[in-house]
């Protein structure tokens, strides 16, 4: 295993925390994961969705906004501020050579992936992986128009998840759907930590066959 650092200035003009993990020779593209507001690249559905794919031989970008590099909270109102981090983070990858792509984003992080799928020319034949979509009329209406693979995945106790708005997304885009019993927006079960553990373990293994479908 290899760390690395990567450049990146950000919205606000300085660097965005960042880690480049590499699994070594023989990679196959680069991965690139976007958390939520209050959910790090170390917590337990993006580092084990990172372990998967360092598994699958991609490079895996873990990355946190400007307002996060701040110490700040997340302020909806400047939800431009995190898209262009997005931007910033593609520009400078665009540099290194990568062809492939997988992303993966969280909350706050889904919607960063759809504004990228949907501007980026590199990213036409990428992978991407929705986990706790904000779904709402207007991220439907976004989403809509994304044209690569996407997998999503969302628990029964989270706010965000509605059957209705899920239906109204599906009747415009096709998309593989996992839908959690019982876990809330941190894809937890509440008091359950064996039964938290177990949807981890479902979460994982749709995850590689997704990524080798």
């Amino acid at each position: 295993m290899k760390f690395n650092k990567l450049n990146i200035h950000g919205s606000r003009g300085f660097p965005l925390r960042n880690t480049l993990f590499s699994p070594g020779s023989g990679k196959k593209g680069l991965a690139l994961l976007f958390p939520g507001a209050g959910y790090t690249c170390d917590m337990p559905a993006l580092y084990y969705s990172r372990s998967i794919l360092l598994s699958q031989k991609y490079d895996v970008l873990s990355l946190e906004y400007s307002f996060q590099n701040q110490g700040e909270m997340f302020d909806p109102d400047r939800i431009q501020e995190v898209l262009e981090d997005g931007e910033k983070v593609m520009d400078s990858i665009e540099k290194l050579g990568y062809s492939e792509f997988i992303l993966v984003g969280k909350s706050l992080g889904t919607r960063v992936l759809t504004h990228l799928l949907s501007q980026r020319k590199l990213l036409d034949r990428a992978k991407a992986v929705y986990l706790t979509p904000v779904f709402s009329r207007v991220f439907n209406d976004a989403t809509a128009g994304v044209k690569q693979e996407v997998f999503m995945v969302i628990g029964t106790k989270d706010p965000f998840y509605s059957p209705e708005l899920i239906q109204d997304l599906k009747s415009q885009k096709d998309f593989q759907l996992l839908v959690l019993e019982g876990t809330d927006h941190g894809l937890e079960i509440p008091g359950d930590c064996i039964g938290s553990i177990l949807r981890m373990k479902t979460l994982c293994l749709e995850m590689v066959k997704f990524f080798n479908k």
